[in-house]
């Protein structure tokens, strides 16, 4: 049985965007970092709302996964959602709106408009993909009750990219056998969001290669960086630039 939560209600005002479209006309989705860095078997991502928050804040694309221990309906698609997640690596926060209740209440007060598109109840299992600054969930009585079904639905409209959003701190971790370029700002200062908006997210979207977005706030700068082996082939060298208001968008693409 489908279970049907009570949700806050506001008025919404979406912008639109078309930065985070592929030329197949797919919406690129973020990958799970783990996989990338550790090739690790996906798994979903823990409720923590400073991560959700973050990334939606900073326009990450990437899905909640609204559950209920006991809902029968959330029973039967669990195992459909399960084998997608292994087979696409899309990254995916998994919200169980009891055990998360404190996380799920949270994002209701503080993220309405974003998240909930201005209804009054959610109904369960839900797949919300936040992406393109918009909130897409998928219909349950149309995608969500077959793999098939589910698993077209997902395939034609998303496709997951090298690229990825953490609140952690990137610089302590082991780089070797990684080739790829990643962007450090701090997360919670206006000036950084705005500049990694205007000048890195399009071109991080689009890029070729794979990028790391990395909430880092121990200075007041903006780093973009590209990691590859020196001349001998025998450790990585590191190119790091600085972004202000007056970066050029080919140094961007450089890097990037």
């Amino acid at each position: 049985m489908k279970k049907f939560i009570p949700l806050l209600f506001s008025s919404i005002c979406l912008a639109s965007s078309c930065s985070c479209f592929g030329n197949d006309g797919k919406i690129k989705i973020a990958k799970n970092l783990d996989v990338v860095l550790f090739n690790k078997e996906n798994d979903y991502l823990d409720a923590d709302y400073s991560e959700i928050s973050a990334n939606l804040d900073v326009n990450a694309n990437f899905a909640l996964y609204f559950s209920e221990d006991g809902c029968s309906s959330c029973e039967e698609f669990s195992p459909i959602m399960d084998s997608y997640l292994k087979e696409s690596n899309m990254m995916v926060y998994k919200i169980d709106v009891n055990e998360d209740k404190e996380v799920f209440n949270k994002l209701q007060k503080e993220y309405s408009s974003k998240l909930f598109n201005n209804e009054e109840t959610l109904s369960l299992p839900a797949l919300c993909v936040y992406a393109d600054k918009e909130a897409n969930y998928v219909d349950y009585s149309s995608y969500m009750k077959t793999e098939m079904a589910f698993k077209n639905y997902m395939n034609q409209k998303y496709r997951v990219v090298d690229l990825c959003f953490t609140s952690g701190d990137i610089y302590s971790l082991d780089f070797i056998d990684k080739k790829f370029a990643y962007v450090n700002f701090d997360f919670d200062n206006d000036k950084h969001v705005n500049l990694f908006k205007s000048k890195l997210e399009k071109i991080a979207y689009s890029s070729n290669r794979t990028v790391i977005i990395s909430n880092y706030d121990e200075d007041d700068m903006v780093h973009i960086r590209y990691t590859g082996k020196n001349n001998k082939g025998e450790r990585y060298s590191i190119k790091e630039f600085v972004v202000t208001e007056e970066t050029n968008e080919n140094v961007v693409r450089e890097v990037l």
